[in-house]
């Protein structure tokens, strides 16, 4: 091997370890973001308690 042949497969190493560690750090951007705004946001959406029409709980009323 030349000097040249190893100085590629140096940056090429160089640059799949970048890559490798960029995504890291977004998916561990990405875990934050969904732990803290929409984990928080879904479960207060399932915790409401759906509207009820005005009148509801009184008797039907039969017309003759």
């Amino acid at each position: 091997m030349t000097a040249r042949d190893q100085s590629i497969g140096r940056a090429a190493n160089r640059y799949v370890s970048f890559q490798v560690v960029a995504g890291v750090v977004g998916l561990i951007v990405f875990l934050i973001l969904l732990f803290a705004f929409f984990v928080p946001t879904m479960s207060s959406v399932q915790d409401r308690i759906p509207p009820e029409p005005p009148g509801f709980h009184e008797p039907r009323t039969a017309f003759p």
